[in-house]
């Protein structure tokens, strides 16, 4: 991985850390998104039916599997390995970060990989 590929991970994965930290620090169990085919909003909650408690923005999403409603989220980059099989289903171009959700689904509670690739994140705390 060049180098300033490297520091463009390392700064997003503070913000997921920093996200991290939210959906355990405020017990955000349910998230969901928006995607207009460009940019992907994604909101969490305790109770996505009553309020939403975080946004977070993926900018310029090339690539996304992910289920529109699950829970319990951990956010991390993708390792190496994931980022090469991320590859092999679509062109990845420098400047690209591969983020992987792992989380619970509506098939059960054993928290599974999700993918999408972006440009960039931003997290908004919503009170």
């Amino acid at each position: 991985m060049r180098a300033e590929q490297k520091r463009m991970n390392e700064l997003a994965q503070q913000r997921l850390d920093e996200l991290n930290q939210w959906v355990e620090a405020q017990n955000l169990a349910e998230f969901g998104f928006h995607f207009n085919g460009s940019h992907l909003i994604m909101q969490g909650s305790f109770d996505l039916g009553y309020y939403t408690t975080v946004e977070v923005r993926f900018e310029e999403v090339t690539y996304l599997s992910l289920p529109t409603r699950f829970a319990w989220p951990r956010f991390r980059m993708a390792s190496e390995q994931e980022r090469w099989r991320v590859g092999n289903m679509v062109s990845l171009d420098r400047g690209d970060l591969v983020f992987c959700v792992e989380a619970e689904t509506t098939a059960g509670n054993e928290k599974l990989p999700f993918f999408l690739v972006a440009r960039a994140i931003e997290l908004k705390e919503l009170r």
